[in-house]
Parts: structure tokens; C-alpha cells; sequence
């Protein structure tokens, strides 16, 4: 079954809580304590709660999941492209809805529930139109328009799949909302992404380089991506990066500039072989990678290969 919440009991004392399901948009995060909404509180990361002072002792805290299904991400028009990822983001929106809409169910009364789930139908009934007319412009276009139709079928097809699940999830004779809904399509991710089980890739996975910002202190932001660049033009120190979440893996290529002979020092999360940091190459324009793994949030493994280029 999707998580769309996560439920805590205060202590008096903690502030920091986590939670565990993806979202669209950091305004789709809802956060209560006994059953009324609070705004007293930012996100620390991107999958941890603050709250401005820590909730009492045996606070009901509940952070969940509220999409906004007031409008599709995208919209489309007669001519204009058709970008996967626009299809992708109106089919997540609708499938989340429907989550969020199971989980209501099954701790509300079927007729409030109704509704709700409606008001996914019609979401997912919008996506799918959007996609026919998306299509027929794209058959109307020149000859690269074929591969956009070809992408667009697939998404009616998905759309079509998720619109099913959606009726099928409906309450029926006064019941709650049973079974999982199955949301499959090429996607590319920006942000975060969970997943629960066993995965199984047939085409080769991608992560960007992100080049860093040249400066007398580098600080990585470990949301960014999980591999990175960067060319010294002085004697530099690669900070504790923010955003560390155990389990990231990746690699820094340090790039000398046209002079050489650049140091780099680093924050005390860096962890080396025998507790030394390595030195760099030296040569103008010598390339060398870090490689590294997040073993806690304090705590980052690292091994340096010099001289690549």
C-alpha cells in the first residue's frame, strides 16, 4: 500500500521527524498536532519535518500527503509539443490523488470519501483528453511529430490504465477503497524518489555531473546530484556537503586549473583510509576524482585516484 503519512507521538523534547513518501511540491506537505493543522514548523531536509518548538509530551503528530488537484501541472494546446515529462507530472498528480484518497478512506466515512475520489476521476478524465488532443495535433505535424505520437500513445495508454484504477478504487455499496494502484511509464526524476523492494532495470540508469561552484569554502548540496565538478583556481577546502542522507554514493572530479599546484583541505565529515587526507596532482590542468559514500550523517567515506588526465 502507498505511504502518503507518517503519525508520531511527541516527547516533549524532539523537533526533528521524518517522513517517507514522495511528493510534487514542498506546499503539498501537511503537518498536525491532535488533529489541527500548524504551520509552526520548516523542513530541515528534504524528507524531515522541524517544528519551531517540539510538540508536547503525547501530541498526536501526524505529517501526510495533500496534493493540489485544483488544476493539471501542465496544460496543453492545438500545435504546441508534447514533453513527457508534462504528461508524467499530470499522471503523478492524478495517481497521488487517488492514494490520498485511499488512505482517507479508509479512516473516513465512505459518502465524504466519495468526493474526494471523484474529483481524482475527473483529474485523470482531464489528463486523458488532454492527451487525445495532443495527439491528433502531433499526426497533423511534420514527419518529426511521429515520434511525439508514438511518446503520446504511451502516455494515453497509462493515462487510460490509471483512470481504471481510479473508478475501480471507488467506494462501492458504502465499502472503503481496496487494492493498490500500478502507475508505470518512463520517467525522469528531478528531486527525490522512494522505493520499496527489489528493483529490476532493463536500460541503463543516469545521474548528471553538477559542477560546483569555484570559491574559497565548496559546499555540496547532496540533493543536487550525486556526482560532481569542479576546477580550483586557488588553494581551496571542500566542506561538510548539506542535504547528507546515508547511503549516496557518487564522485567529485578536481580539476587543477591552468596554473596547478591547488590544495584542498577538507570538513571533518571527510573520512580517509588511515585517517589522512590524500594531497591532489599537481600539474596544470591534472584531473583527479573523488569517490565517495555516505556511511551516517556525519560520517562520509572517500578515496581519491589522481592523475586521470
Amino acid at each position: 500500500m502507498a505511504v502518503t503519512q507518517n503519525t508520531y507521538t511527541g516527547n516533549g523534547s524532539t523537533t526533528n521527524y521524518s517522513f517517507t513518501f514522495p511528493y510534487l511540491d514542498t506546499t503539498d506537505i501537511k503537518v498536525s498536532l491532535n488533529g489541527t493543522i500548524t504551520t509552526a514548523y520548516t523542513l530541515a531536509n528534504a524528507t524531515t519535518v522541524q517544528f519551531n518548538i517540539a510538540p508536547a509530551n503525547g501530541a498526536a503528530i501526524r505529517i501526510y500527503r495533500q496534493t493540489d488537484d485544483s488544476a493539471p501541472p501542465a496544460t496543453f494546446y492545438p500545435g504546441s509539443a508534447v514533453r513527457s515529462q508534462d504528461l508524467n507530472d499530470n499522471f503523478t498528480q492524478a495517481l497521488y490523488v487517488a492514494q490520498e484518497t485511499k488512505t482517507y478512506a479508509e479512516s473516513t466515512d465512505a459518502s465524504a470519501v466519495q468526493a474526494t475520489a471523484n474529483t481524482a476521476l475527473a483529474n485523470s478524465s482531464t489528463a486523458v483528453s488532454t492527451a487525445n488532443t495532443a495527439l491528433s495535433t502531433a499526426n497533423a505535424a511534420s514527419s518529426t511529430a511521429n515520434g511525439i505520437a508514438s511518446t503520446a500513445n504511451t502516455a494515453l495508454t497509462n493515462a487510460n490504465t490509471a483512470l481504471t484504477t481510479a473508478n475501480a478504487a471507488l467506494p462501492k455499496s458504502g465499502g472503503q477503497m481496496t487494492g493498490l494502484i500500478d502507475f508505470a511509464v518512463g520517467q525522469t526524476i528531478s528531486g527525490y524518489a522512494t522505493t520499496t523492494g527489489t528493483q529490476t532495470f532493463t536500460a541503463g540508469q543516469r545521474a548528471e555531473i553538477t559542477a560546483l561552484t569555484d570559491a574559497a569554502t565548496i559546499t555540496p548540496d547532496l540533493a543536487d546530484s550525486n556526482n560532481f565538478s569542479v576546477t580550483l583556481a586557488g588553494n581551496r577546502t571542500l566542506a561538510n556537503p548539506t542535504n547528507i542522507v546515508a547511503g549516496q554514493s557518487g564522485s567529485i572530479f578536481i580539476i587543477q586549473d591552468g596554473s596547478g599546484s591547488r590544495t584542498l583541505a577538507y570538513g571533518s565529515y571527510w573520512d580517509f583510509a588511515g585517517g589522512t587526507a590524500p594531497t591532489l596532482s599537481t600539474a596544470a590542468s591534472a584531473v583527479d576524482r573523488l569517490d565517495y559514500i555516505v556511511r551516517t550523517s556525519t560520517s562520509i567515506h572517500a578515496v581519491l585516484t589522481k592523475a586521470l588526465s
